[in-house]
């Protein structure tokens, strides 16, 4: 059988598959293969759709094998730490029916694979979701599942599409009333874990957290804002770049001093690729897929370097879309994850840096107030700083991971090595403190 995308109409309640051979011997083994071509991405993150997989197949996996890449799925869902059970109140269960949910609770936030409330009907996933609290870093700890089967029903409005885009359909006023609920109750749990989470910290170790969380915020925006500036500045890889020449003959990166000068030896014509010719890198029209370049080139012209006030910038440049470059802040918390979770984290859709006060490393440096956990705490954030950054770059097309990693390590390196530097005056600051408290002994 072939289902194409074209046939993906929104609307149809059937999967529009063609069927290509039907009831016919064959010596095959009894299994299914299903081949996906032609994705519209430029890179496939294989862990991250494994995960996925397995998430949205579920307990499925214990009673099908699942292979993907040659490899069988399992689905094991994250340790928690505390659950929670609520029964679909009465005055909803002519149209939702008598069900219950299951909200359980990991002792740090989640993968974004793993964590969220599984709607299910006759053991098919249709959505998986934290609906209004999303963007809370205390909801990411949340998982769970509610089996509704009325939402199979055969509605005006159906309760979801064929195209299993795990969404389910608002107009529908089975889904209205489920998300309302399903909102209300996830908002409960997450207000409650939050007043768990205070009490485990006083005001006072509160108060003098979020000094500390102010100075580390205060460097790493500044660093920011000169990283959001270079982006802006600079063309991204893989679309207009070296050896490849916009329409009015610029080039877009800035060429530092002691670097060859480029020249455009045709304005149309793709691809192309670039020599070196004495004191300039000569830009040339080459045979290609596309066929090649033009006939009659046009005489050698100096390319803009992307300091010139006529250079285009990145976001006007054509070739290719890539991540738009965020906005605002970095956030950095303190929270009490339990020593077993991770050090620390970041949490891309919020900017937050968090650190775990729990974690051994951590923990065992004493008093908040002593220069060691202040030094630390700092390399902890300039570490998850440094990988937002990099992870940033890399997503918007700033540096070039398709091949290995180096460009990313390298990138790496550079912001550890900028950030080491800058936060230096609070190091000094916190052991000159230190010093005072102790009359001048260490």
């Amino acid at each position: 059988m072939r289902l194409t995308r074209r046939a993906l109409v929104p609307g149809l309640h059937k999967i529009p598959v063609k069927i290509l051979v039907d009831d016919k011997p064959t010596e095959a083994e009894n299994d299914t293969v299903i081949r996906i071509e032609k994705l519209r991405v430029q890179r496939l993150r294989r862990d991250s759709i494994r995960r996925f997989l397995e998430k949205v197949i579920g307990r499925g996996l214990k009673t099908h094998e699942v292979y993907f890449e040659g490899e069988r799925l399992s689905y094991e869902e994250p340790p928690s730490v505390k659950e929670w059970k609520f029964r679909v109140p009465a005055s909803l269960h002519q149209i939702l029916g008598d069900c219950e949910l299951l909200i359980k609770a990991s002792s740090a936030p989640l993968e974004e694979e793993q964590r969220g409330i599984s709607i299910i009907a006759n053991d098919v996933v249709h959505e998986i979701t934290l609906l209004n609290s999303e963007h809370s870093s205390t909801a990411w700890r949340l998982f769970g599942e509610i089996e509704i089967p009325l939402l199979d029903s055969e509605d005006p409005i159906p309760a979801y599409d064929n195209t299993r885009s795990l969404r389910l359909n608002e107009d529908n006023e089975r889904v209205k009333r489920l998300h309302d609920w399903l909102d209300s109750t996830i908002r409960t749990v997450v207000k409650q874990l939050e007043e768990e989470d205070n009490r485990r910290i006083d005001k006072e170790t509160e108060k003098a957290l979020s000094k500390e969380c102010a100075k580390i915020e205060d460097v790493l925006n500044k660093d920011f804002a000169d990283v959001i500036k270079q982006l802006e500045s600079k063309p991204k890889l893989g679309g207009v770049g070296p050896g490849t020449p916009v329409p009015d003959g610029s080039l877009g990166p800035s060429l530092g001093e002691g670097e060859l000068r480029i020249k455009v030896k045709a304005e149309e014509g793709t691809p192309y690729e670039k020599a070196s010719s004495g004191d300039y890198i000569v830009v040339e029209p080459r045979k290609g897929l596309g066929g090649e370049g033009p006939p009659n080139p046009s005489e050698p012209k100096e390319a803009c370097d992307s300091t010139h006030p006529e250079a285009p910038k990145a976001r006007d440049l054509p070739g290719g879309r890539g991540r738009s470059i965020p906005r605002g802040g970095f956030r950095v918390t303190y929270r009490r994850r339990g020593p077993d979770a991770r050090r620390a984290g970041y949490y891309e859709q919020i900017q937050e840096i968090e650190i775990n006060l729990d974690y051994p490393e951590l923990a065992c440096t004493g008093s908040i107030d002593s220069s060691l956990f202040r030094s630390l705490s700092y390399e902890i954030a300039i570490g998850e700083y440094a990988s937002a950054v990099v992870q940033i770059m890399a997503r918007c097309g700033y540096v070039d991971v398709e091949d290995s990693a180096d460009s990313a390590l390298a990138e790496w390196r550079r912001v550890v090595n900028r950030l080491g530097i800058a936060i230096t005056p609070l190091i000094k600051a916190s052991l000159q403190r230190t010093q005072t408290q102790n009359g001048g002994q260490q």
